[in-house]
């Protein structure tokens, strides 16, 4: 109901708050099934999820322009943006793919930094 009835009258920041509320609640949902009822596979596929939604929040930053226009998906910076936004989000697979031995993560890791080299060179 929220998106059908009220997107268009949130800002930006809001609309990005929201996304990002996304990517926190299945990492909380990852965490309570991990730890509290020790469903391990359940757990990791909330882990996906919540990382799966962290290049849509960067993304989504990018579009509503809460960095600028330059700064945008949109603008003359949008090779460093998405340079950023990998070197961002990167950080959280490289934990993801220490901590699970598995290697879907670590192979989503390494195309992450493959992906972000290659928009920093577009940008040069």
């Amino acid at each position: 109901m929220l998106a059908t009835s009220t997107w268009d009258t949130l800002n930006s920041l809001m609309k990005v708050v929201l996304i990002t509320f996304v990517s926190v609640l299945f990492y909380g949902l990852a965490y309570v099934t991990e730890r509290m009822l020790k469903i391990e596979k359940t757990a990791f596929a909330f882990y996906v999820l919540g990382s799966l939604f962290l290049p849509i929040v960067i993304l989504s930053i990018g579009f509503f322009k809460l960095w600028g226009n330059y700064f945008s998906v949109f603008g003359e910076g949008k090779f460093l943006f998405g340079a950023a936004g990998s070197l961002i989000i990167l950080p959280v697979y490289v934990f993801f793919c220490t901590e699970a031995s598995r290697q879907i993560v670590c192979l989503v890791c390494l195309r992450q930094s493959d992906i972000g080299c290659w928009i920093f060179a577009g940008s040069l």
